[in-house]
């Protein structure tokens, strides 16, 4: 059985066990750290957080499950992590881009967007055919001698130009896109 077919077929037991619990699965992969083979299956759940007991409650379903499995799928002996995407996951998958759609999105782009720079935040509204549309964008500004982000202060004259209401831009002109936590933290 090829390792495509593998992975498919512990994300379809995956996304069994986690739509019942109102949570899909972002990404499921194998790792290889030295000696130790790793099932890594990334969960997420829409509006909401992935709190531990998620995490250990689909671990415990899914690795019964696959241990239960005759022929085994998994060869020899693994770890399973299941886990959050994290507070800033970065973007990569036309399927992230979907399943991250209303979130805000902090975004680095290859080149200068106008009123914007090449750094703001705003939130994805959609995605599709390789282009994302972000809604009410602002831009970030790096304070170079500490280099913490904060909002542009009034009065700035780089920064007086008017924001555009929605930025659209092609994935491939994207540096760098991830999810905006920084307000978390205030």
């Amino acid at each position: 059985m090829s390792l495509q077919t593998k992975l498919d077929k512990i994300t379809e037991l995956a996304d069994g066990i986690v739509s019942a619990l109102g949570m899909i699965v972002l990404e499921v992969k194998f790792s290889q750290h030295g000696q130790r083979r790793t099932i890594e299956v990334t969960l997420h759940r829409p509006h909401g957080q992935v709190a531990l007991e998620d995490c250990e409650q689909v671990s415990r379903e899914l690795e019964k499950q696959l241990d239960e499995m005759e022929p085994p799928l998994i060869d020899n002996a693994y770890m399973l992590e299941v886990q959050s995407p994290g507070l800033c996951r970065v973007l990569k998958t036309e399927r992230d881009f979907q399943v991250f759609s209303g979130e805000m999105l902090e975004i680095k782009s290859r080149q200068k967007v106008d009123g914007l720079g090449d750094y703001f935040k705003g939130k994805l509204v959609s995605f599709g055919d390789g282009r994302l549309t972000i809604g009410n964008p602002e831009p970030i500004v790096v304070n170079t001698k500490s280099k913490s982000k904060h909002k542009p202060k009034a009065g700035a004259e780089t920064l007086e130009t008017s924001m555009p209401a929605q930025v659209e831009l092609a994935q491939s002109e994207l540096l760098q896109a991830r999810l905006y936590a920084a307000e978390l933290f205030k």
